[in-house]
């Protein structure tokens, strides 16, 4: 898609490349979800004590 728009319509091409690069977000590669933690924060912690007892 992005290189169609690059090709033919110069203008769209920026657009869509600016819009890719700014709607990026890391998900959990399990779940899927968008709401990560970092596993050195504190409630990473703690759910990794509660999960190993």
């Amino acid at each position: 898609m992005e290189i169609i728009l690059w090709c033919f319509f110069f203008i769209p091409g920026i657009i869509y490349s600016i819009w890719r690069v700014t709607n990026k977000f890391y998900v959990c590669p399990k779940c899927k979800n968008k709401t990560m933690i970092p596993a050195d924060s504190p409630m990473a912690l703690q759910i990794k004590k509660a999960v190993s007892r």
